[in-house]
């Protein structure tokens, strides 16, 4: 078992405020969310660009929105990729749905208590289950985010013999990336508590805070091997 890679998660969450522009750049972010369905694929693309800059070194902290096709093209990559090792996930809840719980409302038709009683039952016992199988495969789907950030190709990601490896090799790193997740899902959620619709800019704030993440990773993992995250990691001369 390999060492950890280090996360720098201070400056995950503090490299956004180094580029000049960031508030047109979040602004411009929170707007384009307000779009069904391209927003997300958008928010999505902006984290696995922001992976990029980390791995390319770029000397803008920030992606620019300028490029629309080229980040739609990495947020429908970057969302299949979570869709296909979230099938471990989706699996349990399609058997709860189409199976279990027809089969407890079948119980229910002569006693009403009893059927629902079976129903919850039921449910209490999938919650674990499901939360094990979500923590499992975002641990697997990271890696496999990482593989992608690292050649810019889809294909690997989905190498699940090496994808196996880099979890089963360093699996502290991969939870590292799950608790920046965490924290930046409560960083996301925090717009709504506060500012009402301001959820939209800090969501896309969290995006980019957890592509910077993602791509240290990506960048330490690569055959290039480990980098400075320091201040000046975005030195243009360098």
């Amino acid at each position: 078992m390999n060492n950890p890679v280090n996360i720098d998660i201070g400056e995950a969450f503090g490299f956004a405020f180094k580029d000049d522009k960031w508030i047109v750049k979040i602004l411009v972010g929170g707007l384009l969310l307000f779009v069904p369905i391209i927003g997300t694929f958008m928010a999505s693309g902006y984290t696995a660009a922001t992976a990029r800059h980390v791995v390319d070194r770029h000397p803008s902290p920030l992606p620019e929105w300028d490029n629309f096709g080229d980040l739609l093209k990495r947020g429908f990559f970057y969302l299949v990729i979570g869709l296909v090792y979230a099938l471990p996930i989706l699996l349990p809840m399609f058997l709860f749905l189409c199976v279990l719980f027809p089969l407890g409302a079948a119980a229910g038709d002569s006693d009403t208590a009893a059927g629902a009683g079976l129903i919850g039952l039921m449910t209490l016992c999938l919650i674990p289950l499901v939360l094990i199988f979500t923590i499992v495969a975002s641990l697997f789907s990271y890696a496999a985010l990482v593989r992608y950030v690292q050649s810019d190709k889809l294909g690997d990601a989905f190498q699940f013999g090496g994808v196996i490896e880099m979890v089963r090799a360093q699996p502290m790193t991969w939870v590292m990336l799950l608790l920046v997740g965490f924290l930046c899902g409560l960083v996301a959620g925090s717009g709504s508590l506060l500012f009402g619709f301001g959820f939209l800019f800090t969501t896309i704030y969290a995006q980019a805070v957890f592509g910077h993440a993602l791509g240290q990773v990506a960048a330490q993992l690569s055959t290039a091997g480990a980098h400075d995250f320091g201040q000046n990691q975005f030195d243009p001369s360098m």
